[in-house]
């Protein structure tokens, strides 16, 4: 119920008497298993979470390049916080909670994307992998941030991510002679 109730409204409007009501639980049993709204909603982030990776894992079969896979899960992903944005915000609660308790059940959350990223990189040198994913995320996270913020548009973070996974991969544009300078 409590990932039924934050797709229809925002993390700080849910009260966890409403949780347990609407599962017909008592509220000390709730509390019982989740001492704190920011467990059990770290909870309820890698229950919504878990039909990602096979969908993703699906997804990247028809990819054949690493580039290719990385830009699929990188928008999937932007694609699925902009249907269920407060979710979104519920990650940005998390980050920065003082509940060790859901702050380690989100730090799994978050080592289970990271694991998914690494595993779609099958012709980057092993050497590598760790640090593609750690740009790759960074960037998603800094374009979600921003979108989550109304500043930017998703179809502006759809092709960030686009040109980020380009540049990453080596591609980057480079600039050509300016006002009639001479070219090399």
């Amino acid at each position: 119920m409590a990932v039924e109730m934050l797709d229809e409204r925002e993390y700080e409007q849910i009260q966890i008497r409403e949780v347990a009501e609407a599962s017909e639980v008592a509220l000390a049993t709730l509390y019982r298993y989740f001492p704190s709204k920011e467990q059990l909603y770290a909870h309820a982030l890698i229950e919504w979470g878990k039909p990602f990776e096979s969908k993703v894992l699906a997804q990247s079969l028809r990819a054949t390049t690493d580039a290719d896979r990385l830009r699929a899960v990188l928008k999937r992903t932007a694609r699925a916080y902009a249907r269920h944005p407060y979710f979104y915000k519920l990650i940005t609660v998390l980050e920065v909670t003082t509940d060790v308790a859901a702050r380690e059940v989100f730090a799994g959350y978050a080592r289970s994307f990271t694991n998914i990223v690494q595993g779609l990189l099958h012709d980057t040198d092993p050497r590598d992998v760790a640090l593609v994913a750690l740009v790759a995320q960074s960037v998603l996270g800094q374009q979600l941030r921003e979108w989550s913020l109304g500043r930017l548009t998703l179809r502006t973070v759809l092709d960030n991510l686009d040109a980020a996974v380009t540049i990453l991969f080596g591609k980057p544009r480079v600039r050509g002679p300016q006002n009639g300078e001479a070219g090399p």
